[in-house]
């Protein structure tokens, strides 16, 4: 049987003294994530903090008033784990799952179950680290995954709720199937190389997507526009690991690039979507975001001929220098370009270890500016799950220079990132 979605309509009498209170900074945080991919760090800290505010005043509103989440609050506090969650996704990312699955929890099971509030805590980093601890809802939200679903059902019910609220789910779906294939649990084989969570996969992007094509037809031109690009987004995300879900990856040379290339096939579909967007910003940073992710892909598939080797190599590198020319040109994302950046350099440094000659390289003293850019932004970043291979990076390149004092910098900081992550 489907279980009933969440009405997200708040009541207007019970908590209604305190409702302004906490809808406000969520109303604050809602404007700032309209833009969200082009937030700098700042924003998306002062977006947390009003989150945090609006989570203080739920709690303050409930605290001595029920054992369970009220019906009239589940609607903002959903939001508010959700939100929460988006900014702190790229750091832990057990902790961005946590926030992902009680906003889902809520928005799709709260009918059949009252939330409990015994992990609750007065603030919300402490909610968050009870949470992270003991995994609560864990089993309710894997279990409603591991089943067989009518995608088409759960949209219907979804879109009874209005076109907005069956977006937001979407978006939910959505980022959730992000964490679980950052988790590794979830999203690697096992000893036999099978793969145990396949149908949470398919489950999870199965309901977004076709929730977000519901939403699309509903007649809406701006939600019609954001969910087109939203469903692009999660094929470009999700398209080759599903690919490679569902298709052994072979060990001979030949047979695997026949795999890697059918994979990236997967991104072809996103044609239509970037010519929609009639040269927007974000498809700019769309088609320098395919032309590093075919590089990381067929990393793979290096030729073992020496000479063939040299020529892959220096079209690997070329496809990045496009890649950082388009992120640099746009003012794209600084963190993709970051990550632009380092693997042009890390490919630019396998180009010159195997003798190969590259487009405005002499020796690895040019590759230098671009680790001296990476390490900078990583400094006065929050930690990232990338970032330790991006110091790699830079250690590979300070070695290869023979700065001893360069490299064991470089060392010390990845170390201390790690900790961080951990």
């Amino acid at each position: 049987m489907v279980a009933p979605i969440n009405s997200t309509q708040p009541s207007t009498h019970l908590f209604a003294a305190n409702y302004d209170a906490i809808q406000n900074p969520l109303n604050k945080a809602e404007i700032l994530y309209k833009n969200f991919d082009q937030l700098g760090q700042i924003e998306k800290d002062v977006m947390a903090d009003h989150l945090r505010t609006a989570y203080s005043e739920l709690y303050k509103t409930v605290k001595n008033s029920s054992t369970t989440l009220p019906k009239n609050l589940e609607a903002a506090t959903a939001r508010i784990f959700f939100l929460y969650g988006k900014c702190l996704y790229g750091g832990n990312m057990e902790q961005t799952h946590e926030m992902f699955q009680i906003s889902l929890r809520i928005q799709l099971l709260a009918p059949q179950k009252n939330l409990t509030l015994e992990y609750f805590k007065p603030e919300l980093k402490d909610t968050l680290t009870e949470l992270t601890q003991h995994k609560p809802f864990a089993n309710d939200i894997d279990t409603f995954l591991s089943y067989p679903l009518s995608f088409r059902e759960y949209s219907s019910l979804a879109m009874k709720n209005g076109s907005k609220q069956a977006f937001d789910l979407a978006m939910t779906f959505r980022n959730l199937g992000a964490t679980y294939q950052n988790i590794d649990k979830y999203s690697k084989p096992d000893v036999n190389g099978l793969y145990k969570y396949k149908t949470i996969f398919e489950n999870v992007y199965g309901l977004a997507d076709t929730i977000l094509e519901e939403v699309g037809n509903s007649g809406d031109h701006n939600l019609k526009v954001e969910c087109q690009w939203e469903r692009a987004q999660m094929k470009y995300n999700t398209g080759r690991f599903l690919y490679e879900l569902f298709h052994q990856r072979p060990k001979g040379l030949p047979e695997l690039k026949v795999h890697v290339e059918g994979a990236l096939k997967t991104l072809e579909s996103l044609e239509e979507c970037l010519k929609a967007e009639n040269g927007s910003k974000r498809a700019k940073q769309m088609i320098a975001q395919i032309r590093n992710i075919k590089t990381i892909e067929r990393k793979a598939c290096e030729p073992s001929d020496p000479e063939e080797k040299k020529a892959w190599l220096r079209s690997q590198y070329n496809e990045l220098t496009i890649a950082v020319a388009i992120a640099r040109k746009n003012d794209i994302d600084p963190f993709l370009k970051t990550m632009f950046i380092n693997n042009m350099a890390a490919w630019a440094l396998k180009g010159l270890q195997a003798g190969a000659t590259l487009n405005n390289i002499e020796n690895a003293e040019d590759l230098r500016p671009w680790i001296d850019e990476t390490t900078k932004y990583m400094e006065v970043s929050p930690p990232h799950i990338y970032f330790p291979s991006f110091y790699q990076t830079a250690i590979n390149v300070a070695t290869y220079l023979k700065d001893d004092k360069l490299t064991q910098k470089y060392v010390h900081a990845k170390a201390e990132i790690e900790k961080r992550l951990k």
